[in-house]
C-alpha cells in the first residue's frame, strides 16, 4: 500500500492534495518547464495523435510527483545501519498506520499558511507533514530553513505544537548520511512539543545517535 492509498479513507484530503499537484504541472507547462523524458513518452504512447500528448504529460507528470512523495518517504522508513538498526525516521510508519498523519502539499500562493494550520487544527490529526511546493514569488531554494521555522514557530507560540523544517537545499548530515537531500521537496512537520520530547528520549536509549557526531547531535536542538 503506498502513501496516497494510505489517504484515500480522507477524501477531502486527498483530493485537496491531487487538485495542488495538477495545478503544480499546470504552472510548470505556462512557463514551458517540461520533464523531457516524461515528454518523449507522452509522445510514444500518444499513437501519432498530437492533441493526446499534452493530456497524457499532465498524467504522467502529476504520477511522477506522487512517486517522488513516495520514494522519500519509503526512504525514512527503511531501517539502517547507520541509525543503529533503526529507520530514518522511526515513528513514521506508525504515524501512517494510525491514519493519525496529515500529509497536506501546500502551494503558498493557493492558500495561506493559516489555512493550512485551520485545516489540521480543525482535524482528528495529531501530527502533520506539509510538502511545499514552489509558488509565484516563491523558490524554496532560497528560504532559509532556520528563519523560516523561527517564522512558523512565533504562529504556532501559543499552542502546544511546535514546527520543525527541513530543506533539501541545505548541508546536513545525520550519522554522516544526507537525509534531507533526499527529499525532492521542502518540509515542514507540525507535532506537539510533548510528542517530540517523549520521541527523543526513546531514541536516547536506542542505538539511533550512535554514529552521530557531536556537531551533529547539536543540530538536533536547533
Amino acid at each position: 500500500m503506498g502513501l496516497f492509498d494510505n489517504f484515500k479513507k480522507e477524501t477531502r484530503n486527498l483530493r485537496i492534495s491531487e487538485n495542488i499537484i495538477y495545478e503544480q504541472v499546470a504552472d510548470e507547462l505556462n512557463k514551458g518547464i517540461k520533464k523531457e523524458g516524461l515528454w518523449l513518452k507522452a509522445i510514444e504512447n500518444s499513437n501519432g495523435l498530437e492533441h493526446k500528448v499534452k493530456p497524457l504529460y499532465i498524467k504522467y507528470r502529476v504520477s511522477s510527483i506522487k512517486d517522488e512523495i513516495q520514494y522519500y518517504f519509503d526512504y525514512l522508513q527503511k531501517p539502517s545501519d547507520v541509525f543503529g538498526g533503526m529507520p530514518v525516521c522511526p515513528f513514521l510508519k506508525a504515524e501512517l498506520e494510525s491514519n493519525k498523519l496529515l500529509v497536506e502539499i501546500w502551494k503558498p500562493n493557493e492558500f495561506s499558511f493559516n489555512e493550512v494550520w485551520d485545516k489540521f487544527n480543525d482535524s482528528d490529526f495529531d501530527s502533520a507533514i506539509i510538502i511545499c511546493l514552489d509558488a509565484d514569488g516563491l523558490d524554496w531554494r532560497n528560504v532559509d530553513r532556520k528563519s523560516y521555522q523561527k517564522f512558523i514557530q512565533k504562529f504556532l507560540k501559543k499552542t502546544e505544537y511546535k514546527a520543525l523544517c527541513f530543506s533539501p537545499f541545505e548541508e546536513h548530515t545525520a550519522g554522516g548520511e544526507e537525509t534531507r537531500k533526499k527529499s525532492p521537496y521542502f518540509l515542514i512537520n507540525i507535532a506537539t512539543r510533548e510528542a517530540l520530547n517523549q520521541a527523543h528520549k526513546k531514541l536516547l536509549n536506542t542505538k539511533y545517535f550512535d554514529n552521530f557526531s557531536d556537531k551533529e547531535k547539536t543540530n538536533l536542538k536547533v
